[in-house]
């Protein structure tokens, strides 16, 4: 399990990535699975052997539905890990009224994708 991938915690793996992709970020690893999360967008895929998933936000997840977040659930069956994305639904308004409140105030570009469950613009 890693932040991003195993080369970067700036990179990470993403839903729309072809197999190629996936598995230059895997460099190589002879792991059965690769967790990560860095893009707040779950997803999970079997990639030549190796289940790549991305575990998605619990903090601010850009799936496209506010006020839910987002988990990977891994069980390990007779040997086999069989790995099922959940969403749970939290009050994401009183998130966002908390940290518009916050003193010193964080900026509002994060705390604005609470309400939209998009990836706030980069400057």
């Amino acid at each position: 399990m890693v932040h991003g991938t195993l080369h970067s915690d700036e990179e990470g793996f993403m839903d729309g990535d072809n197999d190629q992709r996936l598995r230059m970020l895997a460099g190589g690893s002879m792991a059965y699975a690769i967790i990560g999360s860095h893009t707040h967008r779950s997803f999970v895929r079997m990639v030549e052997g190796t289940l790549i998933a991305n575990a998605g936000s619990v903090g601010r997840s850009y799936e496209g539905r506010a006020g839910r977040v987002t988990y990977l659930a891994v069980h390990d069956r007779t040997g086999l890990w069989h790995v099922g994305i959940r969403q749970v639904r939290y009050d994401n308004r009183r998130a966002y009224r908390e940290i518009a409140d916050s003193d010193p105030p964080l900026d509002s570009k994060y705390a604005d994708s609470l309400m939209t469950a998009a990836a706030p613009a980069l400057d």
